[in-house]
């Protein structure tokens, strides 16, 4: 295991996304190398739209960003590895895989790319746009017909960060395409909300996307 110089700061984070417009805000601890470092919060979900002010957000125009460094491991390996790693945990728990969606993937991928071009991490983007509002711009169907007239509406999301490097618990995780996946699903599963969302057997599609923002992979990894 490589060792890094001094004392890097950093840290892994989790969102989600579920089906009804309920946010669950969850920053796992910041991490040292080897060491943790601070303390997390949990911003509880409520029922109904998002309380996240759209507004406000709406009404930012982002400048022009620069383009995010070349990542020492390809995204695409990465993407390969989360899905993977995801039906891995489904596997272990007697559910069917999720079957990855280009197209969803497609809309995962613009979302990982957007918050490494523009230095934010959130559900919702810039512009306002939560992952159904994307989802509709780049012309992926967000209605389910489940049968018997009971429909669905919306797409579930995750979202991690996970800093290049020597990371506490995970080990070094820069040059290993396997090794990022499974820390971030890790990472996921230990989070109640994102675990259900793996686990769901109401989902049978997934996309995940995966940028680099010179620091750290940030992957979007959506479900229908």
């Amino acid at each position: 295991m490589k060792e890094m110089k001094g004392r890097r700061r950093t840290e892994a984070r989790s969102h989600l996304r579920g089906w009804a417009g309920v946010v669950l805000l969850i920053v796992l601890f910041c991490i040292a190398v080897g060491v943790l470092a601070g303390a997390g919060y949990l911003d509880l979900p409520v029922g109904g739209p998002s309380t996240t002010n759209s507004s406000s957000l709406s009404s930012v125009t982002p400048a022009l960003a620069a383009a995010p460094a070349a990542p020492p491991v390809a995204a695409a390996a990465i993407e390969e590895y989360i899905v993977l790693a995801t039906n891995g945990e489904r596997a272990r728990h007697g559910l069917v895989p999720l079957q990855s969606d280009a197209a969803l993937a497609a809309v995962a991928r613009s979302h990982s790319g957007d918050m490494a071009a523009y230095g934010y991490f959130s559900h919702v983007n810039l512009q306002g746009e939560d992952p159904t509002d994307r989802a509709k711009r780049q012309g992926y169907p967000v209605i389910k017909h489940l049968g018997g007239g009971r429909i669905a509406a919306g797409i579930a999301e995750n979202i991690g960060m996970m800093p290049t490097g020597n990371v506490a618990e995970y080990g070094y995780v820069e040059e290993d395409a396997a090794a990022i996946a499974e820390a971030m699903v890790a990472m996921w599963m230990a989070s109640e909300g994102h675990r259900e969302n793996i686990l769901s057997p109401g989902y049978d599609r997934i996309g995940v996307g995966v940028a680099y923002d010179g620091s750290s992979y940030i992957a979007t990894q959506n479900f229908w």
